[in-house]
């Protein structure tokens, strides 16, 4: 099984330490780093080697929540989460692959992200071999 590596970017150091703590002794999660905000955050990412990024959506203003994915084009194989303490609306949550409500206990969050992490590694598996007449679960659901 392929090991989560985290990267957050979140405003709230209360919102970043519980993550860390959350997963401070999981072996199949690691947090590799976090931001405040977006300054940077491209770069950094690209350092970190996350294969998951959690954001907050909030940090894109109100006109951008529809070109998230532009703004991490760089990021091909990231997971783009969304971590979710306030309302958002469905066109806003389309935008991500995985959303973490942070009210869930720690087994749901850690098994929603290792599942996204795992049909992440399959639709890498079958865009490797080539044949991309299949829609993925993320375009159909962008779809419908």
């Amino acid at each position: 099984m392929k090991k989560a590596r985290i990267f957050i970017i979140e405003p709230s150091e209360l919102i970043i330490k519980g993550f860390y703590n959350m997963f401070s002794h999981s072996t199949t999660i690691d947090i590799v780093g976090h931001l405040y905000n977006l300054e940077k955050s491209q770069e950094t990412l690209l350092k970190s080697d996350a294969n998951i990024l959690l954001i907050n959506p909030r940090l894109f203003s109100f006109s951008d929540r529809f070109s998230i994915r532009a703004y991490f084009q760089n990021l091909n194989n990231v997971i783009l989460g969304a971590i979710i303490y306030n309302y958002h609306d469905n066109d806003t949550l389309n935008q991500y692959n995985l959303l973490i409500d942070i009210t869930d206990n720690k087994h749901y969050i850690e098994n929603k992200i290792i599942s996204s992490l795992s049909n992440n590694h399959d639709n890498e598996h079958i865009s490797n071999n080539g044949d991309n007449s299949e829609l993925s679960y993320r375009e159909k659901d962008v779809l419908t």
